[in-house]
C-alpha cells in the first residue's frame, strides 16, 4: 500500500475507508487535516511506505512490510508515533521512551500542530529508517 492509500481523498477500495473511517472515528476526526498535512510532508522523504494495522497505520519501507520503521496511532490528544531509534538518535524533550508493547519501538512522540512537523520529527523518521535498515527485520 502506498503513501496516499491511507488517504480519505483515495478511492482504493472498501478495506481501506472503512479502516480510516474507524481509526478517525468521533473526536478523532479533528486530526484529519494534520494527517494530510503529514502525507504531504512524508512524500519528501525516500523509502516510505504506509500500510493499514488493526489499530493503526504501520509505516515502513516500499516491497518490505517486515522491516517495519514506526506506528502511528490516532488518539485523543493527537497523532502518536511510535518509532524504533537508537538511544543516540533519542536525544529530546519531545520523545518519551516507550514502555508498550512492540518492544521494537523505543520512542514514542504526539504530533497535535502543525509546527510538531518539524526538521527535528523529520530527523527521527529518517533515523527511524535507517535503523529499520540495519535491524534483523521482524516477523510480519
Amino acid at each position: 500500500m502506498t503513501k496516499q492509500a491511507l488517504s480519505p481523498q483515495k478511492n482504493n477500495g472498501t478495506a481501506t475507508a472503512e479502516l480510516f473511517s474507524k481509526l478517525f472515528d468521533g473526536k478523532k476526526s479533528k486530526w484529519i487535516p494534520l494527517y494530510r498535512r503529514l502525507l504531504a510532508r512524508f512524500s519528501a522523504i525516500p523509502g516510505i511506505e504506509f500500510f493499514p494495522l488493526k489499530s493503526g497505520i504501520g509505516i515502513g519501507h516500499p516491497h518490505d512490510a517486515r522491516a517495519t520503521m514506526g506506528v502511528i496511532r490516532i488518539t485523543q490528544k493527537g497523532l502518536e508515533f511510535g518509532l524504533g531509534l537508537a538511544r543516540a538518535q533519542a536525544n529530546s524533550e519531545r520523545l518519551r521512551p516507550s514502555k508498550r508493547s512492540p518492544r521494537w519501538i523505543t520512542h514514542r512522540v504526539v504530533i497535535s500542530s502543525a509546527s510538531d512537523i518539524d526538521d527535528e520529527f523529520l530527523s527521527w523518521l529518517k533515523a527511524a529508517r535507517l535503523q529499520a535498515r540495519l535491524a534483523r527485520p521482524r516477523a510480519g
